[in-house]
C-alpha cells in the first residue's frame, strides 16, 4: 500500500510511480538494490505522498540528496534535452498522452536519433519505451535532471590523423570507442555547430 490515508486502493502501481522511478535512478548510480517499497516508505514519512495525487513534486530532490544525487528542478525542455543529449537521466511528469490519461512519472535515459529512451514503471510497452522526441517535448513537463553522468566508461585515447597523433576523450559503449563530434570535427577540418531549428549538429570544412 502507498497511502497516508489507508486507502487499500493506492498502492505502488496505481500511484507510486514517482518513487519507482527515484528507486530505478538510485539503483543505477549507487550499485545498490534500492526498490520501490523503500524510496515510497521513505516518501510517506517525509511528507511527500499527497492525499490523493501521488507523490509531490518536492520529493525528488530531497530523496536523491540522501544517496548524494544532485538533481536539478527545471520547465525547460531545452535543458531536458540537453541532459538527455549529455548522457543524464531525466524524470519527467508525464501529462495526458500516451504515458497516462491524468498525470504519471517516467524517466528518461537518453536519445536514439529523433526518439526517447524511456523506462516507464507502469508499461513496457514498445510505442511508450521508445517514443518521438516530440511527444516527449509536447506532453512531458515539468523534469528532474540527474546530474550524475551514468554508465559511462571516459578514457582518453590517442587517435592518428594525417599521420599526426592527437589526443581526445573517447566513451565506452559496446566495446566501441566513441568520440565527441566537437572533438573530431575540428581535427579533421570541420566546424561544428548546431541547427537549433533542425535539432541537428552541423559541420562545415574550414574555409
Amino acid at each position: 500500500m502507498y497511502s497516508i490515508t489507508g486507502d487499500k486502493s493506492q498502492t505502488i502501481g496505481t500511484s507510486g510511480c514517482g518513487p519507482t522511478c527515484a528507486a530505478m535512478v538510485i539503483s543505477e548510480l549507487t550499485g545498490k538494490n534500492v526498490l520501490p517499497p523503500e524510496t515510497c516508505e521513505w516518501a510517506i514519512d517525509h511528507g511527500y505522498r499527497t492525499k490523493n495525487q501521488g507523490t509531490d513534486f518536492a520529493y525528488f530532490v530531497p530523496q536523491f540528496a540522501v544517496y548524494g544525487i544532485q538533481t536539478t528542478y527545471t520547465w525547460d525542455k531545452n535543458a531536458a534535452e540537453k541532459a538527455l543529449r549529455n548522457g543524464k537521466m531525466v524524470i519527467g511528469r508525464a501529462l495526458k498522452g500516451l504515458w497516462t490519461s491524468s498525470g504519471h512519472f517516467i524517466l528518461a535515459y537518453g536519445l536514439s536519433g529523433s526518439s526517447v529512451l524511456i523506462n516507464d514503471p507502469n508499461s513496457k510497452a514498445s510505442n511508450r519505451e521508445k517514443a518521438p522526441l516530440s511527444t516527449w517535448n509536447a506532453q512531458v513537463s515539468p523534469f528532474w535532471i540527474v546530474e550524475d553522468d551514468w554508465m559511462i566508461d571516459k578514457r582518453d585515447i590517442k587517435i592518428a590523423i594525417d599521420g599526426k597523433q592527437q589526443e581526445m576523450t573517447a566513451v565506452l559503449v559496446d566495446d566501441e570507442n566513441y568520440v565527441r563530434l566537437r572533438d573530431i570535427g575540428p581535427a579533421l577540418g570541420y566546424v561544428v555547430n548546431y541547427d537549433a531549428a533542425k535539432r541537428i549538429p552541423t559541420l562545415n570544412k574550414k574555409a
